[in-house]
């Protein structure tokens, strides 16, 4: 009885080695093979068709892309600048959800100067890309909407908020090709910059 538990075993083993061999050969094979994506592929938040590429070419990443798709990547893409430069100020002694109101309105003017840089020049300045900022950085700032809503009212009409707003713009259009923020064009570069806090 214990025997031919014991052999058993050793087949089912001896055929999970095997499984386990085929499994690591195919890996090895597909993953000698050649990536055929481009760095604009990867990196790039928009993917830029050539002028002398067709209009239905499958190998356009934007004519394959939904307009959702698109609002998708734009609010990922904000996500990490959210993130990364929240724990930028944070490191350097300022806490955005704990700062002054008027540190929260330079905040919102830098992160939509660097939405404007990450989605495509016909959608900026649209109702939609602001709302989405609003929300975005109301929620990271842990205030309501109305009141990021009435800090985002007549930003255009401060140079200090229109500074920041340069400096994300400038920000995000380098992040988006070198995956880092230049420390010039940070949000805290730009809000102590411009503001005596």
């Amino acid at each position: 009885m214990i025997t031919s538990v014991v052999v058993t075993l050793e087949i089912v083993l001896a055929g999970l080695l095997c499984l386990l061999a085929i499994r690591i050969l195919t890996l090895t094979l597909t993953r000698t093979q050649p990536l055929t994506f481009s760095r604009e592929d990867v990196f790039s938040p928009m993917a830029f068709r050539s002028s002398d590429e067709p209009q239905g070419s499958p190998t356009s990443l934007q004519a394959a892309r939904s307009p959702s798709s698109n609002t998708t990547d734009l609010i990922t893409q904000l996500h990490i600048l959210l993130s990364l430069q929240a724990r930028d100020t944070r490191e350097n002694g300022l806490t955005l959800a704990s700062a002054p109101k008027v540190v929260k309105a330079y905040a919102l003017a830098w992160f939509y100067g660097a939405a404007c840089a990450l989605t495509e020049p016909a959608n900026r300045h649209s109702e939609e890309l602001t709302d989405t900022t609003v929300h975005l950085v109301a929620r990271k700032l842990g205030i309501s909407e109305m009141a990021a809503q009435q800090m985002f009212a007549g930003w255009a009409n401060c140079s200090v908020r229109l500074a920041c707003f340069r400096n994300g713009l400038e920000g995000a259009e380098y992040w988006s090709e070198n995956r880092f923020v230049p420390r010039e064009y940070s949000l805290y570069s730009a809000i102590t910059r411009y503001a005596f806090i």
